[in-house]
């Protein structure tokens, strides 16, 4: 064997050989794109599924802030309504125990306290003493107030307390004129309607009441502006709306976070 042929044999068996290579890293390159692909597409649908998922997820929760709002509303509008009602019922039964209100109470004002005696002395004042018994009392105090009681604040329902308390106590100061005597002192500094002045108005109220010797007529009727005023608030639904407004705002501004992260997810 020549060179020439040697030659020959290792040149073909390289190309043979180089030949296979390619056709080798042919098929890898080929086969590669194929599995890559296959993975890619995995991949996508895998996103695909979640990114649904997520939004199923945000819309359900989207849906179900708007049901829980709008129950919210329909709730506060059917309490507001109430809320009203209840408004109403109490300034009657306010109205109703000014009207209905002893009148053995008046001589407090016109009688000084000195002269709280003339109650059992005068026989014109003796009439006085059946209207402020404890019967009389009880019957006086009862009241359609407690009833809507659930629909109004308690500040409300504290000055109308306190309104009714005072007649009832009031009259309680009278009758013990009655049995034990007068003391001397003033309806003003009687312990009981202390205390119950002292549930609806403040300490600066009280000590003015005192130093300036209000009578029962201003003491009851400074309790009616109280409550007068204080319900005109309420009824007018201001703290209520502003109740709601914030409310709302908290809605949008979850549903408002809600798509603002959707869509940076997609």
């Amino acid at each position: 064997m020549n060179w020439d042929v040697a030659l020959k044999i290792v040149s073909a068996a390289i190309g043979a050989v180089g030949g296979a290579s390619l056709i080798v890293v042919a098929l890898s390159s080929w086969l590669g794109k194929i599995w890559a692909g296959r993975i890619l597409a995995n991949d996508r649908q895998k996103y695909a599924n979640q990114m649904e998922v997520l939004k199923t997820t945000n819309e359900n929760y989207i849906n179900s802030l708007s049901l829980t709002h709008s129950a919210y509303l329909e709730n506060s509008k059917a309490f507001t309504e109430k809320r009203i009602t209840a408004i109403q019922i109490l300034w009657e039964e306010t109205v109703r125990l000014r009207d209905e209100r002893p009148s053995p109470i008046i001589w407090l004002d016109i009688l000084m306290p000195s002269e709280y005696e003339h109650f059992k002395t005068n026989r014109k004042l003796q009439y006085a003493e059946k209207s402020v018994d404890f019967e009389s009392i009880a019957e006086a105090m009862k009241s359609n107030a407690d009833l809507v009681r659930p629909f109004l604040d308690d500040r409300a329902y504290q000055i109308f307390w306190a309104y009714r308390a005072l007649i009832g106590r009031l009259c309680h100061f009278i009758q013990k004129i009655y049995s034990d005597g007068a003391t001397g002192g003033s309806w003003r500094g009687d312990d009981g309607v202390a205390k119950i002045l002292a549930t609806a108005l403040t300490e600066g109220e009280v000590k003015k009441l005192n130093s300036e010797k209000w009578s029962t007529f201003v003491t009851f009727n400074y309790l009616e502006g109280l409550l007068t005023n204080h319900l005109r608030e309420l009824g007018s639904g201001t703290k209520l709306g502003e109740r709601t407004l914030t409310d709302s705002m908290k809605f949008y501004s979850a549903a408002a976070e809600l798509k603002k992260e959707h869509e940076q997810n997609s």
